[in-house]
């Protein structure tokens, strides 16, 4: 297992991921909220009166769904946005190491390792 990281006394979901995956987490959590929330729509605005009693609670389920999904996306953003900080200030720190040229024979001949 590589993630160690505990949130809330469960394994941390965004320990191990890279950004595509948490942009991509992020994204499938909100969109479930979209989806969560118009299905509650849907389901209120459809069916919910006295003789469709039961869609009324299928309303308020799905709405819940989607309030805690909305949730979901805005404390994953919140902990993502530190991370993309991090990586801009260590991108400011300089640019990429160059490797080195190689050494010539007129080179080595002149500090004398080569005849």
């Amino acid at each position: 297992m590589r993630g160690t990281s505990f949130v809330f006394g469960k394994e941390d979901e965004m320990a191990d991921k890279t950004d595509e995956e948490l942009i991509g987490l992020v994204n499938a959590n909100a969109l479930r909220a979209c989806g969560g929330f118009g299905m509650a729509y849907v389901a209120w605005k459809g069916f919910a009166g006295p003789e469709w009693a039961i869609f009324g609670y299928v309303a308020a389920c799905c709405a819940v769904g989607g309030a805690i999904r909305t949730v979901k996306a805005v404390f994953n953003m919140i902990r993502f946005i530190p991370r993309i900080g991090k990586r801009a200030r260590f991108k400011s720190k300089g640019v990429d190491p160059k490797a080195d040229a190689m050494a010539q024979s007129s080179d080595l001949k002149k500090r004398g390792l080569m005849k």
